[in-house]
């Protein structure tokens, strides 16, 4: 008979893949997190019950479909497997066949092509399970679950948002801020911020006995405001969670537009 399918299976040892992240986090966490995620990629379950993730190997004659589950014996490794499969042909004259160097060549470059994409699936996943975790430990500070932030969290969390100006050049923002920073009421400003039910969480780190940086969450708008006392307030920091940038680029206007009328009304109150 005619044999169209041939199932090869590998160990992708995640210390081979030089991300310091990749191994800090393991490989049933980043797993966990790609199959929450709502990505492209297929999701499904094997025979005995397990969940994996699975894609097609493109651009070559025989057609291969690489599945990925999680290692039970090892969570620094993931198992993954490739289906070889044609439909023309005995596939082990084709391919397998012993001694077959094209053979060889060929299932080495489906091989070597589904680990590429592997690495890349892996290493974003990474990147957007600890932005997801460090997000969580600033918007939900009094969480007594985590961990409490640190500064060295939010240099993490500010590589990889990357924050930018709260008031752009010229903007009402910026001239409301140019107010508040000229008023000199740095204490009590924070306090009313404390006070307000719009900000979900306000976090002081300190990075030294005389500086210290607020962060602010805005829970309707998923965002972050940095400021550090180092700096002018001018200087405030915005931070999404949201990837789209045509969406951020909103959220960023609305969250200026809600920080001018509050820090006008504070000042109007405070004359």
């Amino acid at each position: 008979p005619h044999l169209r399918y041939r199932f090869v299976r590998h160990l992708a040892d995640l210390k081979t893949l030089n991300d310091d992240r990749l191994n800090r986090l393991g490989g049933s966490a980043v797993f966990d997190f790609l199959w929450s995620a709502p990505e492209a990629y297929h999701k499904s379950h094997s025979a005995a019950g397990k969940r994996c993730i699975a894609w097609k190997v493109p651009g070559y004659e025989v057609l291969a479909t690489c599945f990925v589950e999680k290692n039970p014996k090892d969570d620094s490794s993931l198992c993954v497997y490739l289906v070889f499969h044609t439909d023309r042909g005995n596939l082990d004259n084709f391919v397998f066949q012993p001694g077959s160097q094209v053979g060889m060549t060929l299932a080495r470059r489906i091989t070597g092509s589904a680990f590429t994409t592997l690495r890349k699936v892996l290493r974003n996943g990474a990147v957007r399970l600890q932005f997801d975790r460090l997000w969580r430990l600033f918007a939900s500070p009094l969480d007594t679950s985590q961990s409490s932030p640190t500064m060295d969290d939010l240099a993490c969390l500010k590589g990889l948002a990357s924050p930018s100006p709260l008031a752009t050049t010229g903007s009402e923002c910026e001239g409301v801020l140019s107010q508040l920073e000229e008023s000199n009421t740095w204490e009590s400003f924070f306090v009313s911020l404390k006070q307000e039910p719009l900000f979900s969480a306000l976090l002081t780190l300190r990075r030294n006995d005389d500086d210290l940086v607020h962060i602010i969450h805005l829970k309707q708008e998923e965002s972050l405001l940095v400021i550090d006392e180092k700096q002018s307030i001018q200087y405030m920091e915005f931070m999404s969670r949201e990837s789209n940038s045509v969406e951020r680029d909103r959220k960023h206007q609305r969250v200026a537009q809600v920080i001018s009328n509050f820090v006008r009304h504070w000042m109007w109150k405070n004359l």
